[in-house]
């Protein structure tokens, strides 16, 4: 079947799915506040200790409640911390997550300084709320980009209309809605398969090298997501474009997703001792 192929019609029903996704998941936002609480702080933390210490052990960070910078007030390492035989206090959790939010907690903590405590208080937040709530925006801004791809890969074998109606109807579902803001790993999870799926089926393809660097960057967020990575290598291999030498992609996924899983892999005995990573609650 042959499908409209006029760009400007077909763009404005495609970016109709990021938009209707962040107004609406931004206006759940603004209606209430951050619930600061779950894995998410615990991310930050290891954050804040990059941001403020350099490093990764977070004992002091704990210790001098950091976690008030955003919005965690009292926040106790609890199972979320371990000692290494080193001595250190580090998180269970990967620090791919914590890595990659960087940027963005260094920005919401300097806007958060600024903005002054009177107008804060109208809206009944604290400055650490308003640095919890950027960096969910941040979090937003990132699952709806991945929308974005996924309604425009799925208009490559449909017709615009359907790619964005069914898009929708899964973005919008309660439990993606809800977890859109998250400072969950699932996030990036989602940003990497919607990458990888433009890649493969995308009418204007996403370089494969792209794809293929955030898969091998995915396990990072969580070591869960490994077996995910190894699946979209080989979701990319049985979509190759002919113009694209098999040898030269497999040497590409040898080096770009193989790297990282080797090294994650090789992180955990030199951190802890041996290959099994304490777990979280």
């Amino acid at each position: 079947q042959h499908f409209p192929t006029d760009l400007p019609s077909r763009r404005i029903l495609c970016l109709a799915v990021p938009f209707v996704f962040f107004v609406l998941s931004w206006g759940q936002m603004t209606h209430g506040k951050p619930t600061v609480s779950g894995d998410g702080p615990h991310y930050l933390m290891v954050t804040q200790s990059l941001l403020e210490d350099g490093d990764l052990d977070v004992r002091n960070n704990y210790d001098s409640d950091d976690g008030s910078a955003f919005g965690a007030d009292g926040l106790a390492p609890g199972n979320f911390v371990h000692q290494t035989p080193s001595g250190r206090s580090l998180s269970v959790h990967d620090v791919g997550l914590s890595v990659l939010l960087l940027p963005a907690y260094a920005t919401a903590r300097a806007v958060s300084v600024v903005v002054p405590a009177s107008a804060l208080t109208r809206v009944r937040m604290t400055k650490g709320l308003l640095a919890y709530s950027l960096v969910c925006v941040f979090m937003l801004a990132l699952t709806t980009l991945a929308w974005w791809l996924v309604a425009g890969t799925v208009a490559g074998v449909s017709s615009p209309k359907t790619a964005t109606v069914t898009t929708l109807l899964v973005a919008l579902s309660p439990p993606v809605l809800a977890n859109g803001t998250a400072v969950f790993p699932e996030v990036v999870a989602l940003l990497a398969v919607s990458i990888a799926l433009a890649a493969s089926y995308g009418s204007r393809p996403t370089r494969y090298w792209v794809a293929l660097l955030v898969a091998g960057l995915l396990p990072w967020t969580h070591r869960k997501f490994a077996a995910l990575a190894v699946g979209l290598v080989f979701l990319l291999a049985c979509r190759l474009d002919a113009r694209t030498p098999k040898a030269r992609f497999w040497l590409m996924a040898g080096i770009l997703v193989g790297t990282p899983i080797a090294l994650l892999i090789g992180w955990a005995p030199v951190t802890w001792g041996n290959h099994l990573v304490p777990l979280g609650e």
